[in-house]
């Protein structure tokens, strides 16, 4: 990320041999890797809430197993139990759309520098 901030501070232009227009300035270069770090710290959430899900669905099954009860199924705990599925899928597709602008503009300076510093960094994305 480093790379491509000074890379686009000083000017591609004079920084590159052959010029190709990057898709992304350097304030929005900065503003959608933060987005994107923070999606990614938001995704430990999704995990969490998955988890919990199937531990509230064993304890039922297990309190529902050692007990004689009226089991009072609303939809609001069957609705609950897709929720971290969808904002899964959410967090994915928000992580691609994010990610897509300062990949192509890494590519870019990979086709130019073509080092392994910058294949790496185009691979091994940290979040």
């Amino acid at each position: 990320m480093s790379i491509m901030y000074k890379v686009q501070r000083l000017g591609p232009q004079n920084v590159l041999h052959k010029y190709e227009p990057f898709l992304t300035d350097p304030a929005v270069c900065i503003t959608l890797y933060v987005l994107a770090l923070s999606l990614g710290l938001t995704a430990s959430c999704v995990v969490y809430m998955y988890g919990y899900s199937k531990f509230a669905t064993f304890l039922e099954r297990e309190r529902d197993r050692h007990s004689i009860r009226i089991r009072a199924a609303g939809p609001f705990t069957t609705l609950w139990a897709y929720f971290p599925h969808c904002s899964a899928m959410c967090l994915l597709i928000a992580l691609a759309v994010v990610n897509a602008p300062l990949l192509y503009d890494f590519t870019l300076i990979y086709k130019v520098v073509n080092n392994l510093m910058m294949q790496t960094q185009l691979c091994c994305r940290r979040y």
